[in-house]
């Protein structure tokens, strides 16, 4: 079962927007592999990804938040942590499984509650405020 990228799916700021439809994509694939049959490798090999990627996107929102004042900083960013939390249990998951068609689709149906949970709400709120942050410095000047 592959996610869509919509309109539901932007947040509005092109960076993040993009770096979204990366992962996207690569969960996209990790989907695609389970129904292939997929092995340890490939599955440590979507972890290496997304640890690195994960964290390197969420420093890139977390500026965003800090430069912005955004008062919901603290929330969203407790929730990146838990995020980068629960990868570190899956790979632990993935060195200890037998199966890793099962772990692969934890992996997958993880990444999907994200974007549909995390990104569609969080990260639009987040988007909304800087945004509004924008027009408003821009009357100004």
């Amino acid at each position: 079962m592959a996610l869509v990228w919509d309109d539901s799916l932007c947040v509005g700021v092109k960076i993040i927007d993009k770096q979204h439809m990366q992962l996207l994509e690569r969960a996209n694939k990790l989907a695609e592999a389970i129904e292939h049959g997929c092995t340890h490798e490939e599955i440590r090999q979507v972890m290496g990804f997304l640890e690195e990627y994960v964290v390197w996107h969420f420093s890139i929102e977390e500026q965003y938040m800090r430069k912005g004042y955004y008062p919901g900083y603290r929330d969203h960013w407790e929730t990146h942590m838990a995020f980068i939390s629960d990868l570190e249990s899956i790979k632990v998951e993935v060195n200890n499984s037998p199966d890793p068609t099962v772990i692969a689709t934890q992996i997958q149906n993880r990444l999907y509650d994200w974007f549909v949970n995390h990104i569609s709400k969080q990260d639009r709120e987040l988007a909304d405020f800087l945004n509004v942050g924008t027009k408003r410095l821009k009357r100004a000047a």
